[in-house]
């Protein structure tokens, strides 16, 4: 089943094959990744693209046509997206109206686990799931 989902775009970075776009609903307040259902689920420029041509950009409130929730690992935020319909640019939100979404984070990973560039900055595949999200904004 096909719904709209409303969000502000909080990240819209590069994937070595496509896009990650990924923000907040603005009636949960639950981060919301749209993905494909490519292996690396990525999404191509064209399939995060607005009605207006445009890309989202940071703080965009957009609507996205989303089929189902398609969480993969520690990626609980992921949603399908729907094929066809093209997504909405409703409005953007100032950085004042934003501090509404951040996230009350004690503890963002598990510690105790590092590389040797550096503290505290890797979390073992066996705690991955121990992660109750992939996302945060702090």
């Amino acid at each position: 089943m096909n719904s709209a989902r409303r969000l502000v775009c909080l990240a819209n970075s590069r994937k070595p094959d496509g896009r990650c776009i990924a923000g907040k609903s603005l009636t949960g307040g639950e981060w919301i990744r749209p993905v494909s259902a490519r292996l690396g689920a990525e999404l191509t420029s064209a399939e995060c693209r607005c009605v207006d041509g445009c890309a989202p950009a940071l703080l965009d409130v957009i609507d996205i046509p989303l089929s189902r929730a398609d969480p993969r690992g520690h990626q609980r935020e992921n949603y399908l997206i729907a094929a066809g319909p093209k997504w909405s640019r409703i409005g953007k939100v100032t950085w004042q109206e934003a501090l509404a979404l951040v996230d009350d984070a004690d503890v963002l990973w598990v510690n105790d686990f590092s590389t040797t560039d550096g503290r505290n900055d890797r979390v073992p595949p066996e705690n991955i799931g121990s992660c109750e999200n992939s996302l945060a904004l702090i």
